[in-house]
């Protein structure tokens, strides 16, 4: 899982770059490329960006910090 402090300019994740963003600090706006539907995490929340063709996100406070996890990633509880 990678840690990014996202800044109030929306960014680009292409497909399949990443599984799932989790909110640690402040909020987090996304939408995906298929979806008509806005979305707002908070700390705490996450969203699974394997359902979406492409992301765009951004943070709405000036020091919002999010987790991504790599699809690459096996969580240690995963049962192989």
């Amino acid at each position: 899982m990678m840690q990014h402090a996202l800044s109030q300019q929306p960014i680009r994740i292409e497909n399949g770059q990443y599984q799932s963003i989790q909110c640690v600090d402040g909020t987090v706006w996304l939408t995906c490329a298929n979806d008509d539907h806005d979305y707002f995490l908070t700390a705490g929340e996450s969203f699974n960006l394997s359902r979406c063709e492409g992301v765009v996100l951004s943070g709405i406070e000036k020091n919002t910090v999010a987790n991504l996890q790599d699809l690459a990633v096996i969580p240690e509880y995963a049962i192989v």
